[in-house]
């Protein structure tokens, strides 16, 4: 998905369906690297409760500037305000 989502301009990696402590490393390692600008957050609710999606998130530790991109910015971007 990383590669798709840095090779063409309209695709978006989008974070649901599955919850974050089930992220392969490879995800993990991507996500974290050049396409952080094409990835957006999406909660999968009811399968996966929000409440659990978000702590199991904030459990990877991954950066707050991170967390920002992909929670906020990256989809007011994508979408509009």
């Amino acid at each position: 998905m990383a590669a798709a989502a840095l090779h063409k301009g309209n695709v978006c990696w989008e974070m649901s369906g599955w919850g974050p402590r089930y992220f392969p490393e490879s995800s993990k390692r991507a996500m974290a690297g050049r396409p952080q600008h094409k990835i957006k957050f999406a909660s999968g609710h009811p399968g996966i409760p929000s409440g659990r999606f978000l702590r199991e998130w904030d459990e990877m530790g991954d950066p707050e500037a991170l967390m920002e991109k992909i929670f906020h910015s990256n989809a007011e971007r994508l979408l509009g305000p």
